[in-house]
């Protein structure tokens, strides 16, 4: 049987990379820091090429001593849609051609 979910996974790397290409409210790379640490990674790296400054505060706040994070480019804020402003628009609708969709 697999030990509970609030014990560490001793197969657990040491290291995770994650790698975000917008950062914009930082929800997403928050619950991806936070499911890295519930799985027992003792240290994560985050890299992104651009983030607003909330979204970058809120993920590096999610576990301080545990988490560096490298950004190309930060912009100061997000629009009322958690958009990046000005940013470069969702990277998923570009990726995918779902724009306006």
């Amino acid at each position: 049987m697999g030990s509970p979910s609030n014990s560490p996974n001793a197969g657990a790397s040491e290291l995770a990379l994650l790698l975000d290409p917008v950062i914009a409210t930082g929800g997403t790379c928050s619950a991806a820091i936070q499911t890295l640490r519930e799985w027992g990674v003792k240290r994560v790296i985050v890299v992104a090429v651009l983030g607003a400054l909330p979204g970058l505060v809120r993920a590096a706040n999610e576990w301080p001593e545990g988490v560096q994070i490298y950004v190309a480019g930060v912009d100061e804020d997000v629009n009322d849609r958690g958009m990046i402003k000005p940013g470069l628009g969702d990277v998923g609708d570009r990726l995918f051609l779902t724009i306006g969709k």
